[in-house]
């Protein structure tokens, strides 16, 4: 199974089609795509866990690993601790503790099992770090250093500078971390005769969200072949191409895209202010409203200037677009979920300080905010509502879920380019610039190819992320443990055990 972090869909079919990715051309003749969803889109976050557990987020309660997610009983917003994050679940420790043969590198949002026989290498290069790089066992890492050296990329967020220079010299680092990449997994598959092998490129995610806004194309929709983005898809699509070629023509291949990506337009971070004007939450304070009017490259100047342990704390805050809790007697909060943004109540026995009655009154509640939300309007944009499409949780998830999962899930509109305003009757005008160095930001494109025996070539079919775990273990003869939620796809030659 290999991992393409973030990649786009539909980039991925323009660009194939052109004759610019002929591995993922080879990928769609030969094999089956896939078009995932989620249980319920919205929490992007949770799609890598839904993925790597066959289990749906609305059980787990981790959504948001590497940013800040609400605890309801602690009354704070703060980041997944790696005790919370169960291992042993996990797929490819399932295959493993069956008795088979594997190894796992990178796979996004994972925690090494130490008591498995899997060679295992977590968080080494991967866009999120939310842990520090380790393996088991832990010799591996260091072997790893040794041959290969540190994988290139450290913070793309830090690496450009909004210059020419800056991003052409990111982009040579995203095509020599895909090659790095490439090396180290040819070289494990020359090593041993492997039953399952696990790995993840995430180039595309670091340059979706840095280069979107240099994709300059004319009518075919293809960029100049200098575009980093371009180039970044192809340098992935060239170590794909490599991955595949050393697995061996008898492999069963499955390529997994997690979310795609799109332009940076905003809206989630508005929210915050809108419960506020609804008498819902809290005030923004003074210094936050002046910071969100700083421009985005002069925040990226004085972020330079700030020494680490102050400096990622701030990025990770301000990515979230949200206050570090509840404040008193406020009623809801916000937290931002890349396009999208999710409401808590501030429910009297889930949360530490809660005002909201369970029941009558926060149906009440989040019955009124939903039509508020779709009243507001864009007020250049003809006039029209920003927000698609709200989520009421409880209408569509069993209200016994986790107490991490909020309890709303506002889905912004994305054909309206720039969301930095918006306006309603009862909020009046709210303009706050989307202050943000990233121009891309992820939607729920969810993708997979699959090629192999007892797979379809030039088929399509439609699964759940949380499929693709048991279809794996299925189709290496591996009973599927009976908390997994989803199913074996029968398109896939998943057959359950």
């Amino acid at each position: 199974m290999i991992g393409i972090d973030s990649l786009e869909p539909d980039l991925v079919d323009l660009w194939a089609d052109a004759g610019l990715l002929p591995t993922f051309d080879w990928l769609r003749s030969n094999g089956t795509s896939v078009h995932l969803s989620s249980p319920i889109p919205g929490l992007g976050s949770a799609v890598w866990p839904e993925v790597n557990y066959g289990i749906g987020v609305a059980r787990t309660g981790v959504f948001n690993i590497g940013v800040p997610q609400y605890f309801p009983r602690e009354g704070v917003l703060r980041e997944t601790r790696e005790d919370e994050i169960p291992a042993t679940s996990l797929f490819w420790i399932e295959a493993s503790r069956a008795g088979k043969r594997v190894a796992t590198i990178d796979q996004v949002y994972a925690v090494p099992e130490p008591g498995s026989e899997a060679l295992q290498l977590i968080d080494w290069g991967v866009h999120d770090r939310p842990f520090p790089a380790r393996s088991a066992p832990s010799d591996f890492l260091a072997d790893i250093d040794t041959k290969h050296g540190p994988y290139p990329v450290v913070d793309c967020d830090a690496v450009h500078g909004g210059t020419a220079v800056g991003y052409a010299r990111l982009t040579g680092q995203l095509e020599q971390g895909a090659e790095v990449k490439a090396d180290l997994i040819t070289d494990l598959l020359a090593e041993s005769d492997w039953d399952l092998m696990t790995c993840t490129f995430t180039e595309a995610h670091c340059a979706g969200h840095q280069m979107w806004h240099l994709m300059e194309s004319g009518p075919t929709g293809i960029p100049d072949p200098s575009d980093g983005m371009l180039r970044t898809y192809v340098a992935s699509d060239r170590a794909l191409g490599r991955v595949i070629e050393a697995a061996g023509p008898d492999a069963l291949i499955a390529v997994i895209s997690n979310k795609g990506m799109g332009p940076n337009v905003g809206g989630p971070h508005l929210m915050t202010e809108v419960l506020h004007r609804l008498g819902l939450g809290a005030e923004r304070r003074l210094r936050r409203r002046l910071w969100d009017r700083v421009p985005a490259t002069m925040k990226s100047r004085m972020m330079k200037t700030l020494p680490p342990a102050v400096r990622d704390p701030l990025r990770r805050r301000a990515a979230v677009g949200a206050e570090p809790g509840f404040k008193a007697g406020s009623k809801a909060i916000s937290i931002r979920s890349d396009q999208d943004a999710v409401v808590r109540l501030n429910l009297v026995g889930r949360d530490v300080h809660g005002v909201v009655r369970p029941g009558a009154e926060a149906d009440r509640l989040l019955d009124e905010l939903r039509t508020e939300l779709l009243n507001l309007r864009h007020p250049t944009q003809s006039s029209q509502a920003i927000v698609e499409k709200v989520v009421i949780v409880d209408d569509e998830w069993d209200s016994n879920r986790a107490e991490t999962i909020p309890d709303m899930i506002v889905h912004f509109r994305q054909d309206l380019g720039a969301i930095e305003s918006c306006t309603s009757d009862r909020v009046g005008r709210i303009a706050i610039p989307l202050a943000s160095i990233r121009t891309g930001n992820h939607n729920s494109h969810h993708r997979a190819w699959v090629v192999g025996a007892g797979v379809s070539a030039g088929a399509t079919a439609s699964a759940h992320t949380i499929d693709i775990a048991p279809t794996l273990l299925a189709r290496l003869g591996v009973p599927i443990p009976a908390d997994m939620e989803g199913i074996a796809i029968p398109a896939l030659g998943g057959l359950a055990v």
